[in-house]
């Protein structure tokens, strides 16, 4: 094998859509003028990424490992989303260190990082403002809205035959027993929100919390919040306890 042909180079490993905080891997083939692989290494490549509309100063690069065999991998990763420009270029040996662009089929590789469905934490997520009731009326649904977010702090996305399992549990404040809480959840307008209604049976002051369910457990959103509920007691469906 001769010298490295930078536009004869193969890259492989490039994701056009990746997950926050999940490192990636892209690998780079070092080929000489005839196609044939480099047997030794010596070479150097940077990848660099930014994200679309954001100023230069906020590009960071990342330098390739290099196997001595012809193989480099440059690894990186990123934890906000967004849509994102990843450019692969050789560094050449000298004192110019000239940087030139990696493979014949792109000088500038898309790349969108988003959260996965199931990626929800309850220490990201937040209710939504104005949060919850000082007082309901009794009988009646009342909405709160959550905002769901991965551990990043990054805004879940909405999903056809994926949702965030939220809801709404409460006990009466002078008892540490749970009370039954008629409760709805829906999609809301905006990327990964949902509208959490709720409905209580009785008259009184209520401790409510909302809560996570997943395949790993229950998770609270926050420590309870105190909510009165009134009206005329009577007319109501007794409250169950359990």
């Amino acid at each position: 094998a001769g010298d490295i042909n930078v536009m004869m180079s193969q890259v492989f490993g490039l994701s056009g859509v990746v997950e926050p905080g999940v490192e990636q891997a892209v690998t780079v083939i070092a080929l000489d003028a005839e196609g044939f692989q480099l047997t030794t290494g010596g070479e150097k490549f940077v990848l660099s990424i930014s994200e679309q509309g954001s100023p230069l100063t906020t590009k960071a690069e990342y330098e390739s490992t290099d196997y001595l065999n012809g193989t480099y991998i440059v690894r990186f990763q990123t934890t906000k989303a967004g849509l994102y420009q990843v450019e692969l270029q050789h560094e050449a040996k000298g004192v110019d260190k000239a940087r030139t662009f990696v493979g014949t089929k792109s000088i500038s590789y898309p790349v969108q990082v988003e959260c996965v469905p199931g990626s929800t934490v309850v220490e990201r997520s937040e209710l939504v403002l104005p949060g919850w009731p000082a007082t309901v009326p009794a009988g009646s649904f009342h909405i709160v809205q959550v905002q769901s977010a991965d551990a990043f702090g990054n805004t879940q996305r909405h999903r056809d035959g994926s949702e965030d399992q939220w809801s709404v549990v409460g006990s009466p404040a002078d008892s540490s027993l749970s009370l039954q809480v008629a409760s709805t959840r829906s999609k809301a307008s905006q990327p990964g929100r949902y509208d959490l209604g709720f409905r209580l049976p009785d008259v009184g002051l209520f401790n409510l919390r909302v809560v996570l369910k997943n395949s790993t457990g229950e998770f609270f959103l926050d420590g309870g919040v105190p909510v009165q509920v009134e009206g005329v007691p009577g007319g109501l469906a007794p409250s169950k306890v359990y």
